[in-house]
């Protein structure tokens, strides 16, 4: 057990310190790309990101972590069903960010042509929870392994893009180059999510995997109380709390916020 201990720790050492060197590599590589002008204006979208990184899952995976450390058998009827259900809810959080973005954009941010990077904040929803959904499971099955090599695959494959697609979407303006620095979220999360899932047990999903468990009605409350906790530091401008607090090396945070 102790053995084990100091492996995790190790690990999540090693992975950490990977991970914060390639999210500033990705911090200068996108400074010099779109500039202070660019810069600021992500600045203008990342907390909405952030607050809907929050909204996106509920405070699910710290949930599932608790749900799977004290099942012993299989933690399909916890894991399947809570992915079905968040990606719905995931698909309403969607239409509300769409239907609100002009509003934001153009009351909240003054800036009309922040719309676009908006929206695709929406789009990039689904994979974040879905990542972070397989790392609380990993976490509760206490295997950091997976989580912390899925982070640092996460982060190349966004370096890489920002190299490779950032900079030639400034040829089509700032506004397009911004939206891309969200979009790349799609790609880097779905990199991530292909990693975590080599690593899960291969078992055949049936019907009744969809039933949901009782622990899963049990551990609702804790999840909202994250949740809660959540959107408290946020509302008081503390995003950088909300994710060392409660997201820790789980991978849930924008470009910047990751660095």
């Amino acid at each position: 057990m102790k053995n084990k201990f100091v492996k995790s720790t190790i690990i999540l050492i090693i992975g950490g310190l990977i991970t914060k060197i390639l999210g500033m590599a990705i911090k200068i590589v996108l400074t010099r790309t779109i500039g202070t002008e660019g810069i600021s204006k992500y600045m203008l979208v990342l907390p909405t990101f952030n607050l809907f990184i929050t909204l996106c899952n509920l405070g699910v995976p710290t949930a599932i972590t608790k749900m799977v450390s004290e099942r012993n058998k299989s933690s399909k009827k916890i894991v399947v069903p809570i992915t079905y259900i968040i990606l719905v809810y995931n698909i309403l959080l969607i239409i509300i960010l769409f239907i609100i973005s002009p509003i934001l954009a153009k009351n909240l941010l003054h800036s009309s042509d922040l719309y676009y990077p908006l929206i695709s904040i929406g789009i990039t929803l689904p994979f974040i929870a879905v990542s972070s959904i397989i790392k609380g499971y990993f976490f509760g099955k206490e295997r950091v392994f997976p989580c912390t090599l899925s982070n640092i695959i996460e982060q190349i494959v966004r370096l890489i893009l920002t190299i490779l697609i950032v900079g030639n979407m400034m040829q089509y303006g700032l506004t397009t180059a911004i939206t891309f620095v969200v979009l790349i979220n799609i790609l880097s999360e779905g990199f991530s999510i292909i990693v975590l899932l080599f690593f899960l047990p291969k078992e055949k999903i049936v019907k009744e995997d969809f039933h949901k468990d009782n622990k899963i009605r049990r551990y609702s409350r804790f999840g909202g109380a994250i949740f809660g906790k959540c959107v408290s530091l946020l509302r008081t401008g503390r995003n950088d709390a909300v994710h060392a607090k409660f997201f820790g090396n789980i991978g849930l945070n924008s470009t910047f916020a990751k660095g």
